[in-house]
């Protein structure tokens, strides 16, 4: 049989919009997640030649029951209202609990194939359910097995699981996140029943205390907007489905080959609706308004309680999941958290749009519809419900590439059949390297066409890996690596190679979309010049004048400030920031300490460039989401993690002189306190100070820069002049932090205070002189009072904690 094969994955989360609540569209983005369980994600073949035969898959329904024993003569397939001969049909049975044995009918396929499974758990809920842990429990221990892949949304944001074992972390930060969402849910569930009862009540009262008949068509008025108002905002934002999304979301879980499962967990929807028996309709108003009063309240009514919206779109829906070949099952179950009838309002069942289209979806997709609180015993009993289905194949007389027109009818009356009509083709979007430029050492390029997975942040973003390789002129391999996690729909890449020698090279890039698992190549020529010499006179000169035990610490850090420099690595962790300055009080005019606390999710990204980030969180306690963000204090501190780079590597050492000025111990580790001092004094702020080396490895433990090499030093010296003071400028560096042989930044402090001498005028003080007898005298002596005044008018700490994530790899070739 000679096919035409296209393999490739598809699917692109950056194609989908919406209108907000809307939630399908973080499911989608997850759902591309699972694109490397089909082996399409992973090639791409194509032949031109002749398509002999397509495929199709069916269900039917006699009533809500899956019809079993039919063969190809009961079918009748039609394509653009011709016959086509069918060549095969197999009728396939599954279930999520299966059998391990073959059913006992030789003619029936058990499609439960023991490669991995997909699982989309969509929780739909307006507030936490008590029973949903057994239910994932149960699922974990008795459907969940190895290579499965689960993906779990609650409609807004959502994560992969490929081993729920260890994963927990992931797993526990989603149900957090879940949980505050839930809790903000339902304080706005609960603000609207608040102003549905508020509108009702002022209505009766106003009406109660009318005088002027009159007055009652503008009260009725400001009543039927404002009760219409609050409904059809909740409508809209939950009870509204979106046909387009759900006919997108068909499509993904089309272009995935595997077996699909979809288990929705949606809770019933209940509103406090004006009742027939409702105190309003017993207020004092006339007929007329008493008629239009109730025909609003009939109105509104119905426009809850039926679901609408989906009912002209049920058909095409019927047909685009069973072509999406993947089980629905829907669970309903009730919130607890309603309260009682009042004597205006009662608690009234509504039905969204998303229920009415789950149910038509799950009965025509082979699925099962509970209605319980009892959630784990309601996935007990739907794990071994089967799912029956047959696969035709036919002869197409359409061209290869069309979307014919398919109709498909059993010879046995009153059978319902639901198969895919037709389905529009997904885009696909290749991943691309483009924009090369190499200049002076720098290579950049543009990444597009990459894939994108929510995380437990709620935040979109890719996950790239970039490899250059190349070959030196001796034919040593040369690999270049980095790890990228863009969150736009496409990015800017830099990278700094430093070659061994120079001359001419190959550059062959490779990016890897780890969600996606596709890649993209692209190559370069560039050419490395002779460097230009460097003067080192002053080094050897200072070699030859240090003492052995200097020499051998710096020896020491030589190594490492070389893996550092040559380190790939990504750190997260939170920073905590107060900032203390003096202020001048606009009513007092007296001067006054102010204190500000900020703290930020801080993140470090290091590949040959060094990449900080950060988004604030909290400022003076209050929760914040501010995105890259920069650090909002007076005095800043960039790039410490690299100082030690800056003030102890081979190449910088020409700049200054060292001296070894005794040992300390930090945290338990002996150090050598060496002085690092430049050599030409006139150089204005470079980096300078003192430096406490780890004795055993060389690693940098604390750095005590000198207030010359603090840029703006020479502004507060002229300020200290001008007060006449003394200037006391600290700035101290912590690396407490040890990873994969590096030390990353756990403190950074910087104190800015004035020295004030100060002349009194003379003093007398009071001197007890003994003489004979034990008699005492006391004497007063005058004497002039010298005393010195301190004033800290800045003081600034930064505290990094809670390192969460690492990546160190200090074999990669990145300066």
């Amino acid at each position: 049989m000679i096919l035409e094969t296209r393999r490739n994955s598809r699917g692109s989360a950056e194609r989908f919009t919406g209108k907000p609540g809307s939630g399908i569209i973080r499911i989608l983005a997850a759902l591309l997640m699972i694109l490397p369980l089909s082996s399409a994600a992973q090639e791409k073949v194509v032949e031109k030649v002749q398509v002999t035969n397509r495929e199709v898959v069916v269900r039917v329904f006699d009533g809500k029951k899956p019809v079993s024993g039919l063969t190809e003569k009961d079918f009748l397939l039609l394509e653009d209202g011709k016959e086509r001969t069918i060549t095969s049909c197999r009728e396939l049975h599954r279930a999520m609990a299966a059998a391990e044995s073959s059913p006992k009918d030789p003619g029936v396929a058990y499609a439960a194939p023991r490669k991995g499974r997909l699982f989309l758990f969509l929780l739909w809920w307006n507030e936490k359910s008590e029973t949903w842990p057994k239910a994932w429990n149960y699922f974990l221990s008795n459907i969940f097995r190895p290579g499965d892949r689960i993906v779990i949304s609650d409609g807004s944001t959502g994560v992969v699981i490929r081993d729920p074992e260890t994963q927990r972390d992931k797993l526990a930060g989603f149900f957090t996140a879940m949980d505050q969402a839930l809790e903000h849910k339902k304080l706005d569930k609960s603000n609207m029943i608040r102003e549905l009862g508020q509108s009702t009540d002022e209505f009766h009262n106003s009406l109660v205390g009318l005088k002027m008949r009159a007055s009652e068509r503008a009260l009725l008025q400001e009543f039927k907007m404002r009760y219409r108002g609050v409904l059809e905002e909740y409508r809209l934002a939950r009870l509204r489905a979106q046909p387009k999304l759900m006919t997108r979301l068909a499509a993904e879980m089309r272009s995935i080959e595997a077996e699909k499962w979809v288990l929705v967990f949606l809770q019933n929807e209940h509103l406090p609706l004006v009742h027939e028996n409702s105190r309003l309709f017993s207020a004092p108003m006339s007929q007329a308004t008493a008629s239009q009063l109730k025909k609003f309240i009939d109105e509104c009514d119905k426009r809850m309680v039926q679901a609408a919206d989906m009912a002209v779109h049920v058909h095409d829906m019927r047909s685009l999941f069973t072509g999406a070949n993947a089980t629905f099952h829907l669970f309903l179950s009730d919130p607890k958290g309603e309260v009682l009838d009042t004597d205006q309002l009662r608690w009234t069942p509504t039905f969204s749009s998303w229920e009415s289209a789950f149910r038509d979806i799950s009965r025509d997709t082979g699925g099962g519809i509970r209605n319980t609180t009892q959630l784990d015993r309601a996935l007990h009993d739907t794990a071994g419900r089967e799912d029956i289905f047959y696969a035709l194949t036919f002869r197409p007389g359409a061209a290869a590439g069309s979307r014919p027109k398919l109709n498909i009818r059993v010879n046995r009356k009153g059978l319902d059949v639901v198969f895919a009509r037709r389905l529009e083709p997904v885009e696909i979007q290749p991943l691309q390297i483009k924009s090369l430029e190499w200049e002076s050492g720098h290579l950049k390029f543009s990444l597009s066409g990459f894939m994108r997975e929510t995380g437990a942040d709620g935040l979109l973003s890719g996950n790239i890996r970039v490899q250059v390789s190349t070959e030196s002129r001796s034919g040593k391999s040369l690999d270049f690596a980095r790890s990228i996690k863009p969150a736009g729909d496409g990015a800017d890449v830099g990278m700094t190679l430093n070659f061994p020698e120079p001359g001419d090279y190959t550059l062959h890039i490779e990016a890897w979309d780890e969600i996606g698992d596709r890649t993209a190549h692209a190559h370069i020529r560039v050419n490395i010049p002779e460097p230009e010499p460097v003067q080192t006179t002053a080094m050897i000169d200072d070699s030859g004048n240090m003492s052995p035990q200097l020499a051998g610490i710096l020896e020491k850090t030589t190594d490492y400030c070389r893996r550092l420099k040559k380190a790939a690595f990504r750190f997260y962790c939170t920073e905590l920031v107060t900032e203390t300055t003096m202020e001048k009080s606009r009513l007092t005019k007296r001067w006054q300490r102010s204190n500000r606390k900020l703290q930020y999710d801080y993140q470090v990204v290091g590949a040959g460039t060094i990449e900080e980030q950060r988004r604030l969180v909290r400022r003076d306690g209050k929760k914040a989401n501010l995105k890259n963000a920069g650090l909002d204090t007076r005095i800043k501190s960039r790039y410490s993690v690299f100082m030690p780079v800056t003030l102890l590597a081979v190449e910088n050492r020409h700049k200054y002189h060292y001296k070894l000025e005794g040992t300390d111990s930090v945290k338990g580790h002996a150090c050598a306190v060496v002085n690092v001092q430049p050599r030409n004094p006139e150089a204005g702020s470079i980096t300078q100070g003192r430096v406490w080396i780890d004795m055993e490895d060389g690693s940098v433990l604390r750095i005590e820069v000198h207030p010359r090499g603090i840029r703006g030093s020479d502004a507060m010296m002229r300020a200290a002049r001008e007060m006449s003071a003394n200037l006391e400028l600290t700035a101290n560096h912590w690396y407490l932090e040890s990873h994969g042989g590096l030390r990353f930044p756990s403190q950074t402090e910087f104190a800015e205070a004035y020295v004030f001498d100060k002349l009194s005028r003379t003093r007398v003080r009071v001197r007890n002189v003994p003489e004979k007898y034990g008699v005492v005298k006391q004497v007063r002596e005058p004497y002039e009072d010298r005393s010195r005044r301190r004033v800290e008018f800045y003081h600034l700490l930064q505290q990094y904690k809670d390192y969460r994530y690492f990546e160190v790899n200090s074999k990669v070739e990145i300066q």
